[in-house]
């Protein structure tokens, strides 16, 4: 949102072409990145980080449609 906002002020500060462009796409690059990151930051603070591997996955009730859950053994 924030950089939405700031691409924003730049086009009425008649700001070039090119540097509003480049803020729109980091700040684009950035919303895409930030939430695999805040899931590792939450679960860091719940407890222990370890590696594992999945080795088997189940779709659970409403899985075909996409709003279901899938269950995963690791």
């Amino acid at each position: 949102m924030c950089a939405v906002a700031l691409a924003l002020y730049l086009r009425v500060v008649q700001a070039g072409r090119a540097l509003v462009g480049i803020v729109a796409l980091l700040g684009v690059c950035l919303a895409l990145q930030a939430p695999q990151a805040a899931v590792g930051v939450v679960l860091a603070e719940h407890g222990r980080v370890e590696s594992a591997v999945v080795t088997s996955v189940e779709g659970g009730p409403g899985a075909v449609s996409g709003r279901g859950r899938y269950l995963c053994w690791v």
